[in-house]
């Protein structure tokens, strides 16, 4: 009896070992998808910039770069959010100072609730620090449950912008605007004009607009064609995120590779499109960075080798005045 107890609980073990050795194993197969993309044809093989992602205290900091090595991105431009000190960025981007580039914040609670210590607040973030970039500023936001994510309205004429965007233009850094024009309903038309004369009181400044305001492509087209200072930011815009959330992104693909008339944009407008992924959450960074970069990397392939260049990381080396991007 003792002897079939121990063999059967010897039979218990191989199968725990085999089943352990059978989850490595299809883990190494799907991890392997993602890093055989270098020397692969069907991957655009280029240097990638990010040109806008986030961290927040779930998040273990040594992870990034890894992940940046694995996707072949060789820099990101990374703020801190809300309760998450800019410290600890900055940390960051002492060890990898060619890899991480920091950006001054702007999501803070005083900013978003209207206080009147925001701007001491803004003023003393942006003298801590020698930054090459500002991260975006929240402008309209629609609540997202799934990660307590709540609505934030600002008209484009609010007196909160103007400290944000006379740093801008000290600095010589794009401002990044957050407006998310798809979730606005009736709204969205009286919103987009006022937009326009944010654009045009603001000549000087390259604006960009962060997940490509998730507009289709006919708004996009009028605002590339009525103001030189605006740009696209494409965070977002894919099908990895797009399943992931169930928001309203602007949808720039068809399968593998670039929908036409986004495509066509591109084409017409190849400096004023740039690439970026706004990694906030854990999730976003673990789960979604990868299969997105090769998504990008399998489109960029479909596109002329100039513009796909200027896509993956050398309009955000004019932007934010970057030096060359190589591959890590």
């Amino acid at each position: 009896m003792q002897i079939l107890f121990s063999s059967s609980r010897i039979f218990v073990m191989i199968l725990g070992w085999l089943f352990t050795l059978s989850l490595i194993a299809s883990v190494s197969v799907e991890a392997g998808t993602y890093d055989a993309w270098y020397g692969d044809d069907s991957y655009w093989q280029g240097p990638l910039i990010d040109a806008h992602s986030q961290v927040e205290e779930k998040l273990d900091f040594d992870a990034i770069v890894p992940l940046l090595d694995r996707t072949g991105v060789a820099q990101v431009i990374l703020s801190a959010r809300f309760s998450q000190p800019t410290s600890d960025v900055l940390a960051l981007a002492a060890k990898h100072p060619s890899r991480i580039l920091p950006a001054a914040k702007t999501k803070t609670k005083a900013f978003m609730k209207g206080k009147n210590g925001f701007r001491k607040e803004f003023q003393a973030e942006i003298g801590q620090h020698d930054f090459v970039a500002m991260a975006e500023v929240i402008m309209w936001h629609d609540e997202k449950k799934k990660v307590a994510a709540g609505r934030a309205v600002m008209d484009p004429d609010d007196p909160r912008l103007v400290p944000l965007m006379a740093a801008a233009r000290e600095k010589g850094w794009p401002f990044i605007a957050h407006i998310e024009f798809a979730a606005m309903g009736y709204a969205k038309s009286s919103y987009l004009e006022k937009f326009k004369r944010f654009l045009a009181a603001n000549q000087d400044v390259s604006i960009g607009i962060i997940h490509m305001g998730q507009l289709k492509a006919k708004d996009a087209a009028q605002l590339l064609a009525q103001h030189p200072n605006v740009f696209f930011i494409t965070s977002h815009c894919n099908p990895v995120t797009a399943k992931s959330s169930n928001i309203n992104w602007s949808s720039m693909f068809n399968g593998e590779g670039f929908a036409p008339e986004w495509q066509e944009l591109l084409l017409a407008y190849p400096e004023r499109f740039v690439l970026a992924f706004d990694n906030v959450f854990l999730y976003h960074w673990e789960q979604l960075f990868v299969p997105q970069v090769m998504y990008w990397r399998k489109a960029l392939r479909g596109l002329p080798d100039d513009l796909a260049h200027a896509l993956a990381h050398g309009n955000a080396e004019k932007y934010w005045k970057l030096p060359p991007a190589t591959l890590p």
